[in-house]
């Protein structure tokens, strides 16, 4: 008997059918239709698909797949970000309000997306569904469709957010998946710094999605950590729309996690903003890691750049595809691409493929790409003066990753 994608669609969707929807307003009703609708015509993607050339997703949807709550206890110290104030945590994707803790502060508002979407607030509508393309791309519509969580983060105008919100999800038991959907929201004027860590303890599949507004002279950094999760599966998924004279920063950390998929996709969508997508990656053992970003330029004098760092271990394999588009209104652009690898053995694989696509004729853009192995002779010196091959070798790889981590405001006490 022949097996068709349909067949295999079908099998892997019917794993998620316990995660029932419940009515919300118009507007929540409008865009879990449209999902739906959608996922039940998107093909699943595969490497003919150039945007998934070089990930294969077989092993997730050929495995079998269920929701589960949670409400056991926890211990959650190693990942303890030390400076936060509220900290929203996410078990399996369900909201523990006895493992969290939230700090009040004026003009903040920190929530469950379950509370936020009662609320039906402006703000909320004006986001949700709205960046994230739930009519294109399968993993977001099944996000929107089955989405069971997640952190809903409202910054008020002229509002500094005194200690970084932190958002942890984490996912217990073997054959769990989580689908979280965050909103956060930073308005005029106003700064914010987020953190967010996923973690997971078995094989498990996190479908993560997060849209963000950066409005009018805002500012928002985000550290994401995704660490030790050997034999889990993310595919997360961060969408942004700035306005003018915003700064967005993010830093994406990928440490022991068994296959991810990082999409990134950043709309300028205001002029003399600036944008900075950093990342560091180790793929281990056999471990997949696959960067793919987007930086759409629609306005003038603004500037993106992109440092993405990989350490290749053993037989591990990374994937970077970064794509700039400059828009033909969008002159005085300034943007930059720098992908730099190392493999750290003879059986590490790495695929990058950095882009350009300027319909723009006075912009400053660049990309780069290197991947090659360290350079023996640093090596050899670091030897001559008496430390070990491993400790030589940790030490460059320090300095090499060094300018992405410098940037890193908050680290986890796994990796501090």
């Amino acid at each position: 008997m022949v097996t068709t994608q349909n067949d295999t669609k079908e099998k892997f969707l019917a794993g998620f059918e316990g995660q029932e929807y419940t009515d919300g307003s118009a507007h929540i009703d409008k865009v879990y239709n449209e999902a739906r609708f959608a996922l039940s015509e998107l093909p699943i993607p595969s490497t003919r698909h150039e945007a998934w050339k070089y990930t294969r997703v077989g092993r997730i949807v050929n495995a079998d797949w269920r929701f589960e709550k949670r409400t056991d206890s926890i211990d959650l110290a190693a990942h303890e970000v030390e400076g936060v104030g509220s900290k929203l945590v996410f078990i399996n994707g369900y909201f523990r309000e006895d493992l969290s803790q939230l700090v009040e502060q004026d003009g903040i508002t920190v929530l469950s997306m379950s509370i936020a979407k009662d609320q039906t607030s402006d703000v909320f509508t004006s986001i949700y569904g709205q960046q994230a393309d739930h009519s294109k791309e399968i993993f977001t519509s099944l996000n929107t469709r089955f989405a069971c969580g997640g952190a809903f983060i409202h910054i008020a105008k002229k509002v500094q957010l005194e200690m970084p919100i932190h958002i942890v999800h984490h996912i217990m038991g073997d054959g769990v998946a989580s689908m979280p959907r965050n909103i956060i929201s930073v308005e005029e004027n106003a700064e914010a710094q987020i953190v967010m860590t996923s973690t997971g303890d078995a094989k498990q599949f996190c479908n993560s999605v997060t849209e963000i507004n950066v409005a009018e002279n805002a500012s928002l950094h985000i550290d994401k950590f995704q660490l030790e999760s050997p034999n889990a599966f993310y595919v997360e998924s961060v969408h942004v729309n700035q306005k003018s004279n915003s700064r967005f920063h993010i830093n994406t950390i990928t440490r022991d996690c068994g296959w991810v998929r990082n999409n990134l996709n950043i709309v300028v969508d205001g002029e003399n903003c600036e944008t900075n997508l950093y990342s560091v990656y180790t793929p281990r053992e056999t471990q997949h890691v696959d960067n793919h970003t987007v930086v759409d330029h629609l306005r003038p004098h603004c500037e993106s750049n992109e440092l993405y760092k990989g350490i290749i271990y053993d037989k591990g394999t990374g994937v970077f595809n970064g794509k700039v588009f400059v828009r033909q209104a969008a002159q005085k652009t300034n943007a930059f691409q720098q992908n730099a690898n190392i493999i750290m053995s003879n059986d590490g694989t790495m695929n990058s493929k950095p882009e350009l696509e300027i319909y723009a004729d006075d912009v400053k853009c660049s990309h780069g790409s290197t991947t090659g192995q360290f350079d023996e002779e640093a090596i050899f010196y670091l030897k001559a003066r008496g430390l070990s091959d491993n400790t030589a070798r940790e030490m460059l790889v320090e300095a090499f990753t060094g300018e992405v981590m410098e940037a890193v405001k908050c680290l986890p006490k796994s990796i501090s």
